[in-house]
């Protein structure tokens, strides 16, 4: 799975504000995810929907190691320089 596939795989299941995939091997990725969806979500709570959304590209070995950081909008622009 290339970064740009799990980019489009992300973006289709929820809408979001800006995401950005980092992979240096298509197997280990680092996501950020901005999106009003995950307004008032715990941290845990929006791992799960992004887990949920990915996990058959998990059990089929296509992502190895996956990094997530989640913002909702409000949160981003209070740290855009994360």
């Amino acid at each position: 799975m290339t970064s740009e596939d799990l980019k489009k795989l992300i973006s289709a299941s929820i809408n979001t504000h800006k995401i950005q995939v980092y992979s240096p091997d298509n197997k280990h990725f680092d996501v950020i995810i901005v999106s009003e969806t995950f307004s008032e979500m715990k941290t845990i709570e929006r791992q799960r929907k992004i887990y949920s959304i990915i996990n058959g590209d998990i059990l089929s070995g296509k992502i190895h190691a996956i990094t997530l950081k989640t913002y909702d909008l409000v949160e981003w622009v209070k740290n855009e320089n994360l």
